[in-house]
């Protein structure tokens, strides 16, 4: 849950659905009931897909992921863009 909780906070930073994450504990890994209503939002919002708040696979192919790179040389990470999958 935690990927579910950060790709939230990174690709729809700017939303409710962000806010309510960030409000109800950040990233931690626990579906409880500010994820719930987060992943609700979004499907009504912007995802276009049954607004039940489950996360299924309708609503993880529906959703931006944020992709990353690792810099070999001294293993630092660069975030690069949210993209649906598959990337």
């Amino acid at each position: 849950m935690t990927a579910l909780q950060r790709a939230i906070l990174r690709c729809y930073s700017s939303t409710p659905a962000a806010s309510r994450i960030r409000s109800s504990g950040g990233a931690d890994g626990i579906y409880g009931d500010g994820t719930v209503w987060a992943v609700r939002w979004l499907q009504a919002n912007r995802l276009g897909v049954s607004a039940d708040g489950v996360y299924g696979p309708d609503t993880r192919a529906a959703m931006r992921w944020p992709d990353y790179w690792r810099d070999p040389s001294d293993g630092s990470i660069d975030f690069i863009d949210c993209y649906n999958p598959p990337f």
